[in-house]
């Protein structure tokens, strides 16, 4: 099994259709690709007293992007753009593999939260809700 350092990871937005922009400044996150839903379908005859499941649907679970925060940058101001018009945007996070995999969604920028630490970074944690599937592709 390869192992590959994660440094270098890109999360970008579609800035127009089929351009996507690197959003500058993004520390460690984590994308989930759904979490899925289990339908209890236990009855009186279930085998050996054992509880039984199905799956039902899956939910990409909200996640929260730390960004060293930069209120004039154009990427950054899009996100701001993106959360006050409660629309989807089209995301794209591109790993390190050498057989680089792409992770393609729509979410909805749920929230941002700037801080301006007395010694730190001005920083954002920005909340993103997938909706839909998230699609894995090879980068191009």
């Amino acid at each position: 099994m390869a192992k590959y350092a994660a440094r270098g990871a890109l999360l970008q937005y579609e800035s127009a259709e089929d351009t996507f922009t690197t959003i500058p400044g993004v520390k460690d996150f984590s994308v989930p690709l759904g979490d899925t839903e289990l339908i209890d379908v236990t009855s009186h005859d279930s085998a050996g007293g054992y509880a039984e499941f199905v799956a039902g649907i899956k939910d990409p679970s909200e996640f929260s992007v730390p960004i060293v925060w930069d209120g004039t940058n154009t990427a950054h101001a899009a996100l701001v753009t993106a959360h006050g018009a409660g629309t989807a945007v089209t995301f794209m996070v591109t790993g390190k593999e050498s057989a680089a995999k792409t992770y393609t969604f729509d979410a909805l920028v749920r929230n941002i939260e700037i801080n301006w630490s007395i010694r730190g970074a001005q920083e954002a944690t920005v909340t993103l809700k997938p909706t839909g599937a998230i699609t894995v592709g090879n980068a191009a």
